[in-house]
């Protein structure tokens, strides 16, 4: 935090911005023409994921969106003139903004990352507080690197007890869902912990923050532990080194206090769970062992969870039905 603004809001300081291309195409343009500059580029990421083409073959301004083309290629000029980071087609690196950002250490535990995209809370899930900004919030971080905030109600919600097989991430957060609504988290920043929160490898941890914004929530994340350490260690991003040790020291502190107290609490036993399915059309949840001849799901939420390791396990899952 940097300053109080009023008994309600402060103003603070930001770690990361990801900038994709339809935000930074519909900013830009506006930005240079006022004249203002960029306060930290090397704290701003930028990628192509939101209007790009997938179809293998695409060149580097493909969409299918009607203007899309032109929007890639004003964004690409613009973040080059400001010399940000871009991760462009063609880069290795290039991919969805909240999956690039923990896979190449760009987000890490108890920094602030915004990006224009609801589910940047998904970096929570390596002890990161993030969420995402609409555009004019996202030209007040180019310009100033700072964004004034409310300070959010807190929640812990609490996942304890052995997950059974074939229950995974998503199932936990759609189970929340089932219990307290779809604007259960409204207002909240929500940790998530227990014991079968701990026991998820980092992509889980990714898929079930990603999904707090389903669940109303403002942000979600799990504070940062072995499992966290182990999976940053080494990223392109990442420090190194002495950096690293002194890094790992800094994070291991940044774990709630025992007797820390919370707005809302919630409890969860995960050995009762049995696999979720969101119903779109009654805006709930559908216990999947408890639905016989289940033989089609049509809508998969890639949103919620796209790493390679999530992709496996629903596949297999969905076999399973």
């Amino acid at each position: 935090m940097i300053a109080n603004l009023d008994s309600q809001s402060q103003l603070i300081h930001i770690d990361r911005l990801v900038l994709h291309d339809w935000t930074a195409s519909w900013i830009m343009p506006g930005f240079a023409k006022a004249g203002r500059k960029v306060a930290s580029p090397d704290l701003g990421f930028s990628l192509v994921d939101h209007l790009i083409d997938t179809s293998p073959g695409r060149t580097r301004s493909q969409s299918n969106a009607s203007t899309g083309s032109e929007a890639i290629e004003t964004a690409r000029k613009h973040i080059n003139d400001y010399g940000l980071r871009l991760f462009d087609v063609g880069d290795d690196r290039q991919g969805i903004a909240h999956v690039v950002a923990p896979e190449a250490g760009i987000v890490l535990p108890g920094m602030t990352l915004v990006c224009g995209d609801s589910h940047t809370c998904g970096n929570g899930g390596v002890g990161a507080l993030a969420w995402g900004i609409g555009n004019s919030e996202a030209e007040h971080v180019l310009a100033t690197q700072t964004l004034p905030k409310s300070r959010p109600k807190s929640m812990r919600v609490s996942f304890d007890g052995t997950h059974s097989k074939g229950v995974y991430a998503k199932d936990l957060l759609l189970a929340l869902i089932g219990q307290k609504g779809a604007n259960g988290g409204l207002g909240y920043a929500m940790e998530l912990t227990g014991s079968a929160i701990h026991s998820l490898w980092v992509e889980g941890r990714l898929t079930l923050c990603s999904m707090a914004i389903e669940f109303s929530a403002r942000t979600g994340f799990v504070p940062a532990d072995d499992v966290t350490f182990e999976y940053l260690v080494g990223r392109e991003f990442a420090p190194k080194g002495a950096a690293w040790d002194n890094a790992v020291s800094y994070w291991r502190g940044l774990a709630s206090d025992h007797e820390a107290r919370y707005d809302s609490e919630v409890q969860i036993d995960a050995a009762r769970l049995a696999s979720q399915g969101a119903n779109r059309w009654m805006r709930g949840r559908i216990t999947l062992s408890s639905r016989s001849g289940v033989r089609e799901l049509s809508c998969c939420g890639w949103c919620g969870g796209k790493h390679r390791r999530s992709i496996t396990c629903m596949s297999a899952q969905l076999s399973s039905h």
